[in-house]
């Protein structure tokens, strides 16, 4: 029987699985609905303007942009130097709340990808940032621009830095190099810049000038007036040590990735590590000395590398010593070869000995049956939990076979494969994975005859207990995915339930 619910958690319930208007609505009702639904109702904000515009004296305009059979709508925020002298109760009010925001949002208008929201008077806010952060207890904070928008470079800048604050834990920063030449910093290379001014003299070691605030004289170029409170705002960011997760996907930063590296190792409670490493970089052969650093990195996912980025990475034992998660996704032009592969889960095996999730997408030059089997033969090595493979080069296998001893893997409780196998086998994948408990299969397109019973083979009992299995198809043709299941014979067997 499930617990009782107390009337206020009902209440916060109920307010959830409704529209957020009609949970407004609900909060304005009486104090005691105010109190109890605000903290909620603030605690996610997906646009800057929902908080900015509580600025006292802020002005908002609506600007419509009007093409053939669409109607876009940008927000303009003008803030003015009063602003500044204003009873700001009303605003620090709701700011207390947010603990997640996406910095900036974009879309598609008058054929063109524009932020939805712009803001005159940033001298403004930057003076008022001197007063302390916006958003004073901001867990988890996005700046995600995967298009190239239509935004000047300092307003590009400001977004990234605007909500800053040392109480964040999840930082996102990705986006796609901006077409401006005179561009002066990239917001991974200004946060890497950032946190190499907060380490110890003896932490500290001598950044290349690539790693570098913008100067004055750029900035003055660029902005004429106000240009002082940027620079002392770009110079003086938040300190984020208490930083837990940290994603970047910013070509700045894979250009300073040796010294980019060095200074992300000294946060001290860091467990979760995205970065997208470009394939046109020159990494110099070098490793921590420090073995201090990234003492509690647990989850690392590398995404566009090749092999010889995955080499220096795991030449870094201080990073990738203490390992349970790996993700590996190698850009679709790098060759992942027989023999890469084995030193891939060499380094594995012998660097990061506490590794039992795995996710690992490659392409394989022979597109053989044999390609396969050897991938699992020797990943069979690692002692996984989970398993997620993606081998784009293979063709269709119609049974795994291993010429010598068939790898097992007795650990292994989750299994995900995208597009290598397409006629499953169950008998042979519970054989080879005998305590499987979860299996996924994702498709890009499906033929029926691929479903045929005999794939399950109905008779084999290899199967320890009942395999939850999940197959989407993703057709060529329509964006949607479906959810194939099995006959029905088959599924009373082999099967314990089917996820739609």
């Amino acid at each position: 029987m499930p617990d009782a619910l107390l009337p206020l958690e009902i209440i916060r319930l109920a307010a959830y699985e409704c529209q957020k208007r009609d949970a407004f609505n609900l909060a304005i009702t009486c104090r005691g609905m105010f109190d109890l639904l605000v903290p909620m109702l603030w605690e996610v904000i997906d646009q800057p303007e929902a908080i900015l515009r509580l600025i006292p004296g802020v002005k908002v305009d609506r600007i419509k942009f009007e093409t053939i059979g669409t109607c876009k709508i940008i927000t303009q925020l003008k803030v003015y130097d009063n602003s500044l002298y204003r009873d700001w109760t009303r605003y620090w009010f709701y700011a207390r709340h947010v603990k997640y925001l996406t910095a900036v949002r974009w879309e598609w208008v008058g054929y063109k990808i524009r932020v939805k929201c712009n803001i005159q008077g940033w001298n403004v806010i930057f003076r008022k940032l001197k007063e302390g952060v916006l958003l004073p207890n901001l867990r988890t904070l996005d700046f995600i621009l995967r298009c190239n928008p239509y935004i000047e470079a300092l307003p590009f800048l400001a977004w990234f830095t605007l909500f800053l604050s040392p109480s964040i834990q999840e930082l996102s920063i990705e986006h796609k190099k901006l077409p401006v030449d005179e561009f002066p910093v990239s917001p991974a290379v200004l946060f890497i810049a950032s946190l190499a001014e907060s380490l110890s003299d003896k932490e500290k070691i001598s950044l290349s000038p690539y790693y570098s605030f913008p100067t004055e004289t750029t900035l003055s170029s660029l902005c004429p007036s106000g240009y002082q409170e940027r620079h002392y705002w770009f110079t003086h960011l938040p300190k984020l040590t208490s930083l837990r997760a940290l994603s970047i996907e910013d070509t700045g930063f894979s250009k300073g990735i040796v010294e980019g590296l060095f200074v992300l190792g000294h946060l001290p409670y860091l467990e979760s590590l995205k970065i997208r490493l470009d394939l046109d970089q020159t990494i110099k052969e070098t490793t921590f000395s420090p073995d201090t650093l990234f003492p509690s990195l647990r989850l690392l996912t590398l995404i566009y590398m090749n092999y010889r980025v995955f080499r220096y990475i795991w030449g870094l034992r201080s990073m990738v010593s203490k390992l349970t998660t790996v993700s590996l996704e190698f850009d679709d032009g790098e060759r992942c070869d027989t023999e890469a592969l084995a030193n891939i889960v060499l380094s594995l095996t012998e660097c990061s000995p506490c590794v039992s999730h795995l996710y690992i997408s490659g392409s394989f030059p022979g597109r053989e049956q044999k390609e396969l089997e050897v991938a699992l033969g020797l990943i069979s090595r690692l002692s996984l939990r989970s398993l997620t493979v993606k081998l784009t080069g293979c063709k269709e296998v119609k049974k795994i076979y291993f010429p010598s001893q068939e790898p097992t893997f007795s650990a292994l409780r989750y299994l995900e494969l995208e597009n290598p196998i397409q006629e499953p086998n169950l008998r042979v994948i519970s054989k080879i994975f005998p305590n499987l408990m979860f299996f996924k299969v994702l498709y890009d397109d499906l033929n029926s005859e691929y479903w045929e019973e005999s794939t399950y083979e109905s008779n084999s009992q290899t199967a320890r207990q009942p395999i939850k299995i999940d197959v989407k198809v993703l057709s060529s043709s329509s964006s949607s995915k479906a959810v194939v299941h099995p006959p029905e014979g088959v599924a009373r067997k082999k099967v314990d339930n089917i996820t739609r």
